[in-house]
């Protein structure tokens, strides 16, 4: 295959001789010690997700189980460092039957694999302040973040040349997917689903769901009755599963940026505050102070707080101050008409 090459190599030993593989690829010895040295020329960009096990959790014992059966089977995987409390770990990957993870302790493993990232699809009509407002965000969060590029973005449906416009253009309509690539690993779950019971299938439509609205959640190593499985879409992204089977997966949620939405009381008490206070510049003082670096928001939780402002310019300026704080940002269409 064009990915792999076979070097000539010699075996070690008294009678050891150079074999020219490709002059006797047709007519191979029928005995004899080949020895070869197979070299894979290029493999998938890849990452590292560090996973933190407690070995007292079944849960979490049948995740390590897995990783070790991935870089057992699969040659883009493999373990970084690996440690059992304090102390360096070694988790053999030879056959062995006998062989187990620890009973109890923390197991903390570096996991490499190739990358996942997830696309968030957009449609921006420029004209809108808040579409203007969030085309410029991502924009500078591009520039200025490598893990993140924009995928065929198009402007009035024709190719638009990200990298060679420094401004956006103020009217029309821009689309393009958000690409994020993920380095920091949350959970892992796993999912063994009968199809053709209703309340499994009602479980598989909720992740669905869940997997569309958030991103960082990628649906990994699907199996359909034993076999490898590739999950079909609709054009809207929608999972198309079988009647009937078994669909197993791991649902690995992965993140980004990594905070916790604010709580309502925090978010009530910041609101409550603005809407005390007489004017905009006051307003944006106590919303700088009350929303801190630790102070994450759901879209709905920042709408409440835009609308505390009564100047349509001071909206957008507090738009583009909360917008990194978002979680999901996605779901920026839930503050439509606060602006």
């Amino acid at each position: 295959m064009p990915l792999a090459t076979i070097r000539a190599n010699l075996a070690h030993g008294k009678d050891a001789e150079i074999f020219d593989l490709q002059k006797n690829a047709s007519s191979m010895p029928d005995s004899g010690l080949l020895q070869v040295k197979f070299q894979m020329m290029e493999h998938p960009d890849r990452q590292t997700i560090v996973y933190t096990l407690d070995m007292s959790d079944p849960k979490q014992v049948h995740i390590a189980q897995t990783l070790r059966e991935k870089v057992c089977e699969l040659m883009h995987d493999e373990f970084g460092t690996v440690t059992l409390g304090d102390r360096p770990y070694t988790v053999p990957l030879n056959e062995d039957p006998k062989w187990q993870w620890p009973s109890t302790g923390i197991v903390n493993a570096s996991f490499i694999t190739p990358s996942l990232v997830y696309h968030m699809p957009f449609k921006l009509v420029l004209s809108d302040i808040l579409d203007q407002a969030v085309a410029e965000f991502l924009q500078k969060q591009v520039l200025q973040d490598p893990t993140q590029k924009w995928v065929a973005p198009q402007h009035d449906g024709d190719d638009y040349d990200f990298d060679a416009e420094t401004r956006l253009p103020k009217e029309g309509e821009l689309t393009f997917k958000h690409e994020v690539s993920h380095v920091s690993h949350q959970s892992t779950e796993h999912f063994k689903l009968n199809l053709a019971k209703e309340d499994q299938r009602e479980t598989a439509d909720g992740l669905n769901k869940r997997q569309l609205k958030f991103p960082g959640i990628n649906v990994v190593d699907a199996k359909l009755d034993n076999q490898p499985y590739a999950i079909k879409l609709d054009a809207d992204g929608v999972w198309q599963l079988p009647e009937k089977g078994c669909l197993e997966f791991d649902l690995v949620t992965l993140a980004h940026e990594v905070g916790s939405a604010a709580s309502h009381s925090d978010v009530l008490r910041v609101e409550e505050a603005l809407h005390d206070l007489k004017t905009d510049e006051e307003r944006m003082e106590e919303l700088t102070k009350g929303a801190g670096r630790d102070m994450w928001l759901l879209a709905e939780q920042a709408k409440k707080l835009i609308e505390c402002f009564r100047d349509s310019d001071e909206r957008v300026n507090v738009l583009k101050i909360i917008l990194p704080k978002i979680i999901a940002i996605n779901n920026f269409e839930l503050m439509r008409g606060c602006v």
